[in-house]
């Protein structure tokens, strides 16, 4: 699993990157419910801890030069939506 803190910039998902890492997937915990936002909350403190430190966040870097942005909906959320705006088109 992998964990990235970034300075948001206005597209989706896109910015200078502060800091990236990989987790080994903890066991016996829902990876989308606890898994995922464990992961992303260690990262988080790594930077903020590393900010309290030196006084300054660590130097960003850009890692998506060429790259295209997209944002996919999470299917329960499209489900939802396209009920909700437009019945019958869910399926």
């Amino acid at each position: 699993m992998d964990a990235t803190a970034l300075w948001l910039g206005n597209r989706i998902d896109a910015g200078p990157v502060l800091a990236r890492r990989r987790y080994p997937p903890p066991k016996g915990v829902d990876i989308d419910r606890v898994g995922d936002p464990m992961i992303r909350a260690h990262l988080l403190s790594e930077v903020l801890r590393g900010r309290r430190d030196t006084g300054a966040f660590a130097d960003a870097f850009r890692d998506d030069a060429g790259a295209t942005t997209y944002h996919v909906i999470h299917p329960v959320l499209k489900h939802l939506a396209l009920r909700r705006t437009a019945p019958g088109l869910d399926q």
